[in-house]
């Protein structure tokens, strides 16, 4: 954190900016909770990142590994084409099939809530056309 420093710099900047609304100290707090925001952002994709990086080098080791253990149980017979040895494309197969899975999953989540929300839009005019039915208080606290 930055600390409650710099208080010389506000008393100054307040005599320049009283004809804006907005004073100072608050708008300087935006501004620093708007960096605190970018930075966790940052630092959340950096984590992300290196997270996908370590499954990839992880599949790599894993497909090392499988490739010698198939090898030695039938040595160097795919060597002379470029094909991978069975368990390898079993399962990168498998990794992909659950990689499609989880994406349409995801897809289906994200329909699903549009769905949602559509219809929830829906109903909302649907509702307030009876005149009287609802009292203002009411829409107000719904919106």
């Amino acid at each position: 954190g930055m600390g409650m420093g710099g208080s010389g710099s506000q008393t100054n900047l307040r005599s320049s900016s009283a004809t804006n609304l907005t004073r100072p100290c608050v708008s300087a707090r935006i501004e620093e909770l708007h960096n605190m925001h970018t930075r966790l952002q940052k630092e959340r994709q950096e984590l992300q990142d290196k997270a996908r990086q370590a499954e990839v080098d992880k599949l790599a080791k894993e497909a090392v590994a499988l490739r010698s253990l198939s090898s030695k149980n039938h040595p160097r017979r795919d060597d002379k084409g470029s094909t991978m040895p069975v368990s390898d494309r079993l399962y990168m197969e498998h990794k992909e099939l659950e990689l499609r899975m989880r994406m349409r999953q995801e897809k289906r989540a994200a329909e699903e809530k549009e769905k949602l929300q559509e219809s929830r839009l829906a109903a909302r005019p649907a509702r307030g056309a009876s005149p009287g039915a609802i009292g203002g208080q009411e829409v107000g606290a719904r919106l």
